[in-house]
């Protein structure tokens, strides 16, 4: 454990690997010391985690600045995320237990399960939920020989588990253990998995969008390629695309999603009612966004994105995809 920490701020604070720190670390393969000494050496060029800490961090300031709304959106899913893992009741889920216990004496299909309370949902662009799972692992060390009769050193992540009650192995056939969640893991994680899980639902329409009109669709995270020819074309799909998935509000599906599986409703008034506050649920003379009462004209509207804009490349305003 000592070992890793000093690699680990080796890395971080973008420090020279030296000849004491090699010798400790004589376990690993050849080709593996080979890679690390190369880096070693040119050392000045690798991008440490602390660039991009930096980066990350100018990012996140510009963004605030043009995007007030979004400066809180992390911290306010993060929350979210940990209560519903926390606090979620099963018996009061949208699930009806006593129609599952009749299926199972009668032999009958049962209705659907209660998702996994380790799993927090997340409502998608296109209205479909997404389980993220978050459990509990610890670290283990596992040493062994390859084919060769090298020793090779892994550290594994294992998941922790708990015996189930009584109550849950009979919801449960297979009598599989618990997970046990983690809710600091939910609390960092969830709404970042959320915010690219979005961006994906962007992509997958641009490509299907391409398949359908026989245009060849290409995609790097969330930026969007055609050939030059179809550049326009794609464009305006990309700007209809943005207004569709603007039909729903994923904040608002996202919390009756989790108030049908048990989440208390005190802490669903709680939330929704900070989500409209702050302008995550735009409402007009109650949201306030960057210290202004919230009007009409300030929220986006399909007719705002699909307006029309220049078709050449004379104005900046032309160059308009979605966003």
């Amino acid at each position: 454990m000592s070992l890793r920490k000093d690699v680990k701020d080796i890395f971080n604070k973008g420090e020279h690997i030296g000849d004491d720190m090699m010798h400790e670390l004589f376990f690993l393969d050849s080709k593996t010391k080979d890679l690390v000494e190369k880096m070693t050496r040119q050392y000045d060029k690798v991008i440490s985690p602390q660039d991009f800490a930096t980066i990350a961090k100018i990012m996140s300031e510009n963004l605030s600045v043009q995007v007030p709304v979004l400066k809180g959106f992390t911290r306010f899913f993060g929350r979210l995320a940990e209560d519903f893992v926390i606090h979620a009741d099963p018996k009061k889920s949208a699930f009806d237990f006593e129609e599952f216990l009749k299926s199972r004496i009668t032999g009958n299909p049962p209705p659907k399960k209660p998702k996994k309370w380790t799993q927090v949902p997340w409502v998608n662009f296109d209205g479909k939920v997404i389980e993220q799972h978050f459990t509990q692992v610890f670290e283990e060390k596992l040493s062994y020989k390859d084919k060769d009769g090298k020793w090779v050193t892994n550290i594994l992540q294992v998941p922790q588990k708990t015996a189930p009650t009584t109550w849950e192995q009979l919801l449960n056939k297979e009598g599989k253990i618990n997970d046990i969640v983690d809710a600091q893991k939910a609390r960092t994680a969830f709404a970042v998995n959320g915010n690219h899980s979005n961006d994906a639902v962007l992509v997958k329409k641009f490509h299907l969008w391409g398949r359908k009109n026989d245009v060849n669709t290409g995609t790097v995270h969330d930026a969007f390629f055609t050939n030059a020819q179809d550049m326009i074309e794609a464009k305006e799909a990309l700007r209809i695309i943005y207004a569709e998935v603007l039909s729903s509000n994923v904040i608002e599906d996202t919390l009756k999603e989790m108030l049908d599986r048990g989440l208390p409703k005190s802490l669903y008034n709680k939330y929704r009612e900070e989500a409209i506050e702050s302008g995550l649920i735009p409402v007009v003379g109650r949201s306030r966004i960057g210290g202004r009462l919230l009007t009409k004209e300030d929220i986006l509207t399909k007719e705002d994105i699909l307006r029309s804009v220049p078709k050449g490349f004379d104005e900046n305003l032309s160059w308009y995809g979605i966003g």
